[in-house]
């Protein structure tokens, strides 16, 4: 789990990537949810992605599982 930095930029050495993102990690977050993931029901979500902004119903329930 991480924060967002700044905005999302277009990577110009690298037209194959989408966007880049500058995140800062958030180590014990990240392994709060490791050790108790959030399932895709609670969340509301459909398809999976390694990846995804989250949706503001589905925060909530993220921040007290990482122990934000």
């Amino acid at each position: 789990m991480g924060e967002v930095d700044d905005e999302p930029r277009v990577d110009p050495d690298d037209p194959d990537v989408s966007y880049l993102v500058a995140v800062n990690l958030l180590p014990e977050a990240t392994k709060a949810l490791y050790r108790d993931p959030v399932g895709r029901d609670e969340l509301g979500l459909g398809q999976v992605r390694s990846v995804q902004m989250v949706k503001p119903h589905a925060l909530p329930v993220l921040l007290e599982r990482a122990g934000l």
